[in-house]
């Protein structure tokens, strides 16, 4: 007896929310399907203000891409859905990013899975980091983490007086 979960039982297969750009959700979704324990039921822009939230079906994990250069709106519609659909996962998909925009998604870390986009291209990897998600268990690539690492070293650093500062 096969332990992945058919397409064609809607019930037991866990349901997906694509979101970001149609050039990025097309070949993502494509690599989901591979696997057969994932059904998508939705594809959306990864933009708080192109969603009409109220309208988006329920679903079990939200896998979006961010904008590298502009990472609020994605982060905002990610927590719009999990306020709407209880309890969504979330799966981030990060390309190389800016410090600051990177430093946005840190705090996330712990509650969200984040991913390179090298795992989003490795169809098994990137099931697994979904299946992880939809279980509870974050998923953070190890090259990510050591980015978050120094990112939250910098906004330490950034927090610690300058020579010649008065308290």
């Amino acid at each position: 007896m096969s332990d992945k979960i058919s397409h064609e039982d809607p019930e037991t297969a866990l349901r997906l929310i694509v979101a970001g750009p149609k050039d990025w959700r097309d070949p993502a979704v494509a690599r989901l399907q591979t696997d057969e324990r994932f059904v998508v039921v939705e594809e959306i822009e990864a933009d708080i203000n192109g969603v009409d939230i109220a309208r988006v079906i329920a679903a079990d994990v939200l896998v979006s891409t961010v904008d590298p250069q502009f990472a609020a709106p994605a982060i905002k519609l990610a927590l719009a859905l999990q306020n709407k659909i209880y309890p969504l996962s979330v799966v981030f998909v990060l390309p190389p990013m800016y410090r600051d925009e990177l430093q946005n998604i840190e705090g996330y870390r712990s509650v969200w899975s984040l991913v390179a986009t090298d795992t989003c291209e490795d169809a098994e990897m990137f099931a697994e980091a979904v299946w992880s998600a939809s279980r509870g268990i974050t998923w953070v690539d190890p090259a990510m983490y050591r980015r978050l690492n120094e990112v939250r070293a910098v906004s330490a650093h950034r927090s610690t007086p300058v020579a010649g500062f008065e308290e």
